[in-house]
């Protein structure tokens, strides 16, 4: 009787075997030596889609790609791990979508597509000029059309003009939000966003983004696809139409006040207050109306000391100062 009892515990080990290595859509987590998932999607597997979604990782083999891309369900994926993989793995794993997919499929490398393009839902970035030396924040808004679930995108900058400070979301329904910054002093910011229950019509505020302008002239912030795709999807992980809107803004230093200090020998000593690292232009004008340019002062600390030696006591004049490149 004693080996028919060893057959039996030979056959029940087999049989956890077998359910263990089974492969899943969806199911990615763990993935160690030959234990590739564990039969369920759960959060620990959309967790890990949506790291390598960010670009905070890579699939370990082609299977864990093929069942990291779970999205579109009809076609077992696309060749993109992005925000509608993740979301088609969150609705496994709380039971919103109950058709569980049991062997894996599709594709099981990278294939390189075009974003879903197409109005009027739209994506932009909504800011003011940036002042040099100081932190501003800009925001991603969404203007969509009701049902939005999950957003991804890549926001690149030049990190010549622009260091990104501080990252937050609007979005007080908000299920999930995560943003990979390893590349940011490369310019690039990594950005996923999950709304449970979906956005409403109209706009929406998604992101804060805050900058320190170290630059002149005009800053582009553009959208782009590496490390995260763009892409909008519904509560079924589909892929939704919409624009990406870019950004041009402009960096201008801060205002600047100049003061009379008082005469010194060789002329009229002023002082310029404005941004640190700035240059600026001094003006002089007697008339308020025609105004000449009498030297440009490069403002290392906030506050410089400039001789007007062209100033005659008794003749009234008038300053100003100019933010120049």
């Amino acid at each position: 009787m004693i080996w028919k009892w060893k057959l039996v515990l030979l056959l029940m080990l087999l049989s956890f075997a077998c359910a263990v290595d089974a492969q899943t859509e969806g199911d990615v987590y763990p993935w160690v030596f030959d234990i590739n998932g564990d039969g369920f999607v759960t959060f620990s597997d959309w967790q890990r889609i949506a790291f390598n979604a960010l670009g905070y990782s890579t699939p370990v083999d082609q299977t864990q790609f093929a069942a990291m891309d779970c999205a579109p369900k009809s076609t077992l994926g696309d060749g993109i791990i992005s925000a509608a993989d993740v979301v088609q793995a969150l609705n496994w794993s709380v039971g919103l979508d109950p058709d569980i997919r049991s062997s894996v499929g599709g594709s099981t490398n990278y294939t390189a597509r075009s974003p879903l393009l197409g109005g009027p839902r739209t994506i932009s970035i909504t800011f003011s000029n940036f002042v040099r030396g100081q932190e501003q924040p800009l925001t991603v808004d969404l203007d969509g059309l009701g049902g939005e679930t999950g957003m991804g995108f890549t926001v690149n900058f030049n990190p010549t003009q622009l260091r990104l400070i501080a990252s937050s979301n609007y979005l007080s329904s908000f299920y999930d939000y995560q943003i990979n910054t390893n590349d940011a002093v490369n310019g690039h910011v990594a950005v996923l966003l999950l709304s449970f229950p979906s956005l409403p019509p109209g706009k929406s505020p998604l992101l804060m983004l805050s900058f320190i302008a170290q630059g002149y002239g005009t800053a582009a912030i553009t959208f782009g696809d590496l490390p995260t795709f763009r892409e909008v999807v519904d509560t079924n992980a589909l892929a939704l139409p919409c624009n990406f809107t870019d950004a041009a803004i402009g960096i201008v230093g801060a205002p600047a006040t100049v003061s009379v200090v008082g005469w010194q020998a060789g002329g009229l000593q002023l002082s310029l207050s404005g941004s640190a690292l700035s240059n600026y232009a001094l003006d002089t004008s007697t008339n308020l109306i025609n105004w000449t340019t009498l030297n440009v002062v490069s403002n290392a600390t906030g506050t410089v000391l400039f001789k007007d030696v062209t100033a005659t006591n008794g003749l009234s004049r008038f300053y100003r100062a100019r933010s120049v490149p």
